[in-house]
């Protein structure tokens, strides 16, 4: 008995052995971290102070990349990630970018940030965003649907298109919030 289960234990132990000489190691690669900051040579945007409040992430992806390949298959990026959720990366630029302010008169922005995505089929990246502006009890809501070529579709790329889909919508967010505060100047006057 003893002879007959050593034997198995030792058939068990050779093939074990032998099954692990045949499977190929798999390369390991490294993932890589991106914090949408790459673009250094940005002048400040020129706005009216804001205050930067809550930014909520609607995406469900964390902080892998989303690509959505062609027939609609989405799937997260393992390899490429951000460092940290997206909502709190693209809030933490616009503080960056958007000249601080901390008064009652200030226009306090909040958002919620829907789609931050790349598309392999049109190549483009693709960041959807809801602002609410508030200023003197005056409200305002705003849609931005951004759309950025990929020039090439690998980390990198992927990365500088999604940072500059975050870029674009500072800029046309820095009109409209100047436009906002100056509605809400004139409102307050009339009362």
């Amino acid at each position: 008995m003893k002879k007959t289960a050593f034997g198995v234990l030792s058939l068990v132990l050779l093939l074990g052995a032998a099954e692990c000489s045949f499977l190929s190691t798999q390369e390991y690669k490294e993932v890589a971290f991106y914090d949408l900051s790459a673009e250094k040579n940005l002048p400040r945007i020129t706005s009216v102070p804001v205050e930067f409040r809550s930014f909520t992430d609607g995406t469900g992806n964390g902080v892998r990349f989303l690509i959505r390949e062609p027939g609609g298959r989405v799937r997260l990026d393992s390899y490429n990630c951000f460092s940290a959720p997206p909502a709190q990366l693209i809030r933490r630029r616009l503080v960056e970018l958007f000249p601080a302010a901390f008064s009652d008169d200030s226009v306090k922005i909040s958002a919620i940030l829907n789609r931050f995505e790349c598309d392999r089929q049109k190549g483009v990246a693709l960041m959807a965003v809801d602002y609410q502006l508030s200023c003197n009890k005056q409200k305002k809501a705003l849609r931005h649907q951004i759309e950025v070529k990929i020039p090439v579709f690998d980390g990198p790329g992927i990365a500088a298109a999604l940072e500059r889909s975050v870029i674009l919508s500072a800029q046309r967010l820095a009109g409209e919030v100047t436009a906002f505060r100056k509605q809400c100047a004139a409102i307050k006057e009339k009362k």
